[in-house]
């Protein structure tokens, strides 16, 4: 079988004007209608994936808005329907809970410990000024300060550091007892334990100092304590700074 001849004045889609007098015109003339109608095809699948594309895209998009207006109307339904179901009722205040904070428990030992120390420090003085002098340990205890030896939250390290109160480690329980103003002292403790601080008439959180006026006090102790705000109860002046 012979080869067809490949017409060499062929163009893509068109003939030339040499194949007017060619003796292959014809085949020449359905290669080209073959070659126009498969471009034809061609572009129109390339329009018809587009339009599917595009409508695709839109169709989704639509999807998403109506999903939205359904659940908007969903929720608008429910909250009418709830509205709609509410049965007027007399209006009952809420009971307050009173939350009680959790204070430490302090032993006897403690109690007793720091009763002396009001003793020691604040011995015919008013009560509200042995329940000041209560308070100011009881105020370096909360600040769990290593300034006052109060990191390990024990109240016998507060009292027994040594400097900051009168020593009771020389004050038996027997003489304490014996002691005229033993009752007062120790009330007053249990009341500076229980959050009674007539300091804080002065400052927001209380006292953490204080010192006799009418002690001469050092060189040393004196320049600490010039011009700090102090607080007088009795004889005692409280404050809560020192230089």
């Amino acid at each position: 079988m012979a080869r067809k001849r490949k017409c060499r004045w062929l163009k893509t889609f068109r003939l030339s004007w040499k194949c007017r007098k060619c003796k292959y015109r014809r085949r020449c003339e359905k290669v080209v209608k073959r070659r126009k109608f498969g471009m034809a095809m061609m572009v129109l699948i390339v329009i018809v994936l587009m339009v599917c594309g595009v409508w695709k895209a839109v169709t989704k998009e639509n999807n998403v808005i109506q999903d939205e207006k359904v659940e908007f109307v969903k929720a608008e339904y429910f909250t009418k329907s709830k509205c709609q179901n509410i049965v007027p009722t007399k209006t009952k205040t809420p009971e307050k809970k009173t939350i009680t904070p959790v204070e430490p428990t302090f032993t006897e030992v403690e109690i007793e410990a720091l009763g002396k120390v009001i003793f020691k420090e604040a011995a015919g003085e008013p009560y509200i000024g042995k329940v000041a002098v209560g308070a100011v340990v009881m105020n370096r205890l909360k600040t769990g300060s290593r300034e006052f030896y109060a990191h390990n939250g024990n109240l016998m390290d507060v009292i027994l550091y040594d400097g900051a109160f009168a020593s009771i480690e020389d004050f038996s329980d027997e003489e304490f007892e014996a002691a005229i103003e033993h009752d007062d002292c120790i009330r007053a403790a249990n009341e500076a334990i229980n959050g009674v601080d007539p300091t804080r008439l002065h400052f927001k959180d209380g006292a953490l100092f204080f010192y006799a006026i009418t002690e001469e006090l050092s060189e040393k102790e004196t320049k600490k304590r010039i011009g700090i705000d102090t607080f007088l109860i009795g004889k005692h002046a409280f404050h809560i700074e020192m230089h």
